[in-house]
């Protein structure tokens, strides 16, 4: 993902090497992505963050105004 190729014959081996940084970086990344979907699966099949709340409020009609009927 991230060790971007960099053109150079070295020892004959090729021309493309990696960057050490940018493939931990690319590891680092693929990890905290599989972490970040596990924890939603995992949140998604035991119905973590499941709430439901309600309130009740009284509304009083007459300091609002009245209703027109046509």
């Amino acid at each position: 993902m991230f060790g971007y190729s960099i053109p150079l014959n070295f020892n004959k081996e090729g021309d493309q090497h990696t960057t050490a940084i940018g493939g931990c970086l690319s590891v680092f990344l693929k990890i905290a992505i599989g972490f970040y979907i596990y924890l939603m699966f995992s949140k998604m099949t035991s119905y973590g963050d499941d709430d439901t709340s309600q309130s009740s409020k009284k509304l009083d009609l007459g300091a609002v105004g009245g209703v027109e009927q046509n």
